[in-house]
């Protein structure tokens, strides 16, 4: 067993491993090393053509030439089926960043060391399962490690940089596990040692479920990533219209011929889902790496850039097409529709959803974030971090706030130090009152409000007839409690299950900065804060196709609509449906009103009615049709029903609407294409809410636990307005909502003319 004394001032314990520069006999066999005790304080002076040299280190991680996945002709051969001719110059095309052999700089004795004591690696990975144990030699003394830190430590000595006397720090190792106190201050410590590191090294595992095919397909996905089609040798879309002389005896058909063996999309379906992507600390340790961080996974070595180069086209090409093909290879052709017909936390959706490639790419991208942060920058990025914290695997609940304190965005405000002495729940409230008091509100948007039944069983098969009136399902089931812990509903609970649906973009124009007061806390359950109390709640639409509540939708007194006609109310309509925002965030174009063609209302659009069957826009629409949107029902918007009176206006916006050009059997594959996406991120957005009017006459969208007269606030400090929901003297917070036309400055206009108040509001 290892001896440890206590770190001094800055001081760090690195490994040195044995390799066979040292002694041959460490070539194989078990693991051996030193522990040393260094300071990072210890720097070298640096010439500027010394840190020239040191930055070119620091981009380079030379890979032995019998393990670079580029070192044999036709590399790439093994990605494609024999039948398949290809072009012999893509073998040619390579990255100007890939290392096949060691660069003159590396040769020789007289590396460059930053410390005088030399340099050091940090390895990023999972310690696996901890019942299951390897040993290692620690200065001559027995240690139990996890097989998978063994396993890292096995490939990572017959590295040249490792062979050339850099250390390595593995918090296994180099943290007393057994020390809380210890444990504790080195957290604080974690941003900065990954961050001074000369490489982060991430290690993804052994070889296994056709892992090396895998990273071939990653190398070469990076590299095609800059052409025009980058995909244009993986697969063919194939579309065509079957008819017989008869309107109604027609149907598309549609045929994805894939060029790639089935292997090749297993292997990457394996690789994405490794337990690495979904662990808590790896996020701060890839947030302090770069893109040419090295990324290892059994014998095989790529850059962190072909990966996310790679799962950019899984995401943004073709409609995910390539990502369903990875997840159909393992899962079967119905797997992500099952993603969202099931209830959340009956079945982990990760592996068979979107978020097999969105979660890796967010985290990647949160090494954009500057190291010296506007407060703006610091606003715009917390939330992001707030995410993929809340969606992590960790061991100990506390990890969810201490794991994310080292990024730059909240070690700028959150001056939090870890206490594994206290239990999660004070963890939480602390944390939440910490984060607030700096007028970080948009922290209440991750408030899991409790999400009502639906029901899970059907008379009849979904694959025939789908229940789209309650008398077809029974057996109501809860599908989120809300949190059971006791705390106010101003305290987020990492333990409790999430709000299922998906979170909005921000507005940050509702945002109300300028208006903003410290809160105050009243004893452990009330805050004090300042809000605009903006309207309430008046119709709500069911907000799934098989809620148990019959009483849903829920119509209320008429009131008129703010959009003033039926052109304005259907703009308001699909840009509400859409949150009014892209994929990216950005706002949508004119074309995404595509989405309110009554054809998909009614029969769905490309296949989405039957993998998307509970969440389809005609399954929203079957259940909602009479929901009340102010003189008109939801069929008659859509649809336009005769004998409504109609303005000028009115009537030449319909006109239009009937000449375009937007039915599903018309059209071209791309405009069909970008239909079904637009679709898509619709029914994304509208999962698990409800669609509302206001008693003012706006359109907006709620948490599915609304209901009519609930309060819509806007707080200084929060991007979206929130839902709130009075309790006597006080309010309990529902959750984030959108509510059209106040998200971009208009109630900061309302303020300064006198029709809206700031007042103060008590939460509980």
């Amino acid at each position: 067993m290892a001896r440890y004394r206590e770190l001094r001032s800055n001081e760090i314990r690195v490994i040195r491993l044995s390799t066979d520069q040292d002694d041959p006999k460490f070539a194989s066999g078990p693991i051996h090393c030193s522990l040393e005790y260094v300071s990072l304080e210890e720097s070298n002076p640096i010439t500027n053509d010394d840190q020239r040299r040191l930055n070119k280190h620091f981009t380079t991680w030379p890979c032995p030439i019998s393990e670079d996945i580029e070192s044999q002709p036709g590399w790439q051969d093994s990605l494609w089926r024999k039948s398949v001719w290809r072009t012999p110059s893509s073998d040619t095309k390579t990255n100007s960043n890939s290392t096949s052999s060691l660069d003159p700089l590396d040769e020789g004795t007289e590396l460059l060391w930053r410390y005088g004591w030399g340099d050091y690696v940090a390895l990023s990975y999972v310690w696996g399962n901890a019942t299951v144990k390897s040993t290692i030699f620690v200065d001559g003394a027995p240690m139990a490690v996890t097989q998978n830190l063994e396993a890292a430590l096995c490939q990572l000595r017959n590295y040249p940089r490792i062979k050339q006397g850099f250390r390595i720090w593995a918090d296994a190792i180099c943290i007393n596990q057994d020390d809380l106190n210890e444990r504790a201050k080195q957290v604080t410590r974690m941003q900065q040692i990954y961050a001074s590191a000369m490489h982060i090294v991430i290690w993804l595992g052994p070889s296994s479920d056709d892992s090396d095919l895998a990273m071939t397909a990653i190398r070469y996905f990076g590299i095609r990533s800059q052409d025009d089609n980058p995909l244009k040798e993986a697969y063919k879309r194939v579309e065509k219209e079957m008819f017989v002389n008869h309107p109604h005896l027609r149907w598309r058909h549609n045929h994805i011929y894939v060029r790639m063996p089935r292997k090749v999309f297993r292997g990457m379906y394996h690789l994405l889902a490794r337990p690495y992507f979904r662990r808590l600390w790896v996020l701060q340790e890839i947030a302090s790496g770069a893109r040419s961080t090295p990324v290892m996974c059994g014998a095989k070595c790529v850059q962190l850039d072909d990966i996310y180069q790679t799962l950019r086209l899984v995401r943004d090409v073709d409609g995910n097409e390539l990502g369903r093909q990875i997840i159909h290879a393992v899962n079967g052709p119905g797997a992500m529709g099952r993603s969202w017909d099931r209830l959340p936390g009956r079945i982990d959706t990760y592996t068979i959803s979107e978020k097999l490639w969105e979660r890796p790419i967010a985290m990647i991208e949160a090494q954009n974030v500057p190291q010296t942060l506007t407060k703006s920058a610091i606003h715009d990025t917390i939330f992001d971090a707030l995410i993929l914290s809340r969606e992590a695997d960790t061991g100990d609940e506390r990890d969810r706030i201490y794991g994310i304190l080292g990024l730059p965005c909240l070690d700028a405000v959150v001056k939090m130090v870890p206490d594994y002495h206290l239990p999660a729940i004070d963890t939480y409230t602390i944390f939440t009152k910490t984060l607030l008091s700096t007028g970080y509100f948009n922290y209440l948007r991750l408030v899991a409000s409790p999400v009502p039944a639906i029901d899970t069983k059907y008379f009849k098969p979904s694959t025939l007839s789908r229940p789209r009136k309650p008398k077809f399902v029974r057996c109501p089931e809860v599908v989120n409690l809300g949190c059971e812990h006791g705390l106010p509903s101003w305290v987020v609970c990492w333990s409790c299950p999430r709000n299922p649906a998906m979170n909005l973009f921000n507005h940050g124009s509702a945002a109300l900065k300028s208006y903003f007061v410290a809160p105050v806390f009243r004893n452990h359950n009330l805050m004090t804060v300042q809000a605009v109390l903006f309207d309430s709640i008046n119709s709500l639409a069911a907000f799934h196709a098989t809620e148990s509540d019959r009483s849903y939708p829920l119509n209320g007194p008429e009131v008129q609509s703010i959009y003033g006609n039926v052109a304005g109310t259907l703009e308001a309509l699909w840009r509400t449906m859409t949150g009014n925002s892209t994929r990216s965030g950005a706002s949508p174009p004119p074309s995404l009103s595509s989405i309110l063609d009554p054809s998909v209302w009614e029969m769905g659009i490309g296949g989405l009615t039957t993998r998307r069957a509970l969440f389809g826009l005609d399954s929203f629409f079957q259940r909602n049709k009479g929901l009340r949107l102010f003189d008109r029902s939801l069929v008659q918007l859509i649809n336009y029903e005769e004998g409504i009176t109609e303005s000028g206006r009115d009537q030449e916006y319909r006109r239009s609407r009937t000449q375009q050009d937007t039915g599903y059997w018309k059209g071209t594959a791309s405009d069909r294409q970008y239909l079904r996406d637009a679709t898509l991120w619709a029914m994304k957005i509208l999962a698990w809410r409800r669609l509302i009017s206001t008693n003012e006459g706006y359109l907006g969208l709620a948490p599915a636990a609304a209901r009519a007269g609930d309060t819509i606030a806007i707080v200084p400090g929060c991007d979206v307005p929130l839902v709130l929901r009075r309790n006597g003297d006080c309010f309990q917070i529902l959750g984030e909502s959108y509510v059209h036309g106040m998200m971009s400055g208009e109630v900061v206009k309302m303020l300064e003319q006198g029709k809206k108040k700031m007042i103060e509001i008590t939460l509980c």
